[in-house]
């Protein structure tokens, strides 16, 4: 039990990514550039599009449960995995928490991205998600994790690009495939910082 609890942010990560497939394979909604489509298009849908209330030819979305439960999922495996994380990071005490209670916002408040608010949940929880990302670059330019200061440039990139699509509508046409690729880069990075610097030392 102790070893499941240890890796139980990364599990909650897995859970999230196999119920997303599955969420995935039963959504039958289109894209918003086409809405005749009866399967997820990986390239143009976007995470969100599982959780809405309708689909894009306004009936029931199918996908909506699984892919809720999946959401909770992910922001309470990431409001885990920072708690266990942050400290490591030897940052100040006064950063420490706020690097902290910001990270409870962006992650509480994010997990009602499914409600009918979703748009303005985003908007609300990206400021304590920038606060969080800028507390964790402060804590590893500190710190010997010589092979994270770099390679965490590329999940920062591509979240950024896909929240700077999202809130300018500006590449919309790629922001389904961006999304997927900022999510799957992040959880590489974040399984193995959370290796090397949580288990590894426990």
């Amino acid at each position: 039990m102790n070893r499941i609890n240890k890796y139980l942010p990364l599990l909650g990560f897995l859970m999230y990514l196999i119920l997303f497939i599955v969420a995935s394979l039963v959504y039958d909604g289109g894209t918003r550039f086409d809405f005749s489509r009866t399967t997820f298009d990986w390239f143009h849908n976007y995470w969100c599009d599982l959780m809405a209330e309708q689909n894009f030819r306004n009936e029931p979305n199918a996908s909506r449960p699984v892919a809720i439960i999946a959401w909770i999922i992910l922001c309470g495996s990431c409001l885990l995995y920072m708690y266990r994380i942050i400290p490591i990071l030897e940052l100040r005490k006064y950063l420490e928490k706020i690097v902290k209670l910001s990270s409870m916002l962006a992650f509480i408040i994010g997990s009602l991205a499914f409600t009918k608010h979703h748009d303005i949940i985003v908007a609300v929880s990206f400021p304590f998600g920038f606060v969080l990302v800028i507390g964790l670059v402060i804590g590893l330019l500190k710190s010997n994790l010589d092979f994270y200061k770099w390679t965490f440039i590329l999940p920062v990139v591509l979240l950024g690009a896909s929240f700077f699509m999202f809130f300018t509508d500006l590449g919309l046409h790629w922001l389904g495939f961006i999304q997927k690729l900022a999510l799957l880069s992040t959880f590489i990075w974040l399984a193995f910082l959370y290796q090397e610097a949580y288990i590894a030392i426990e």
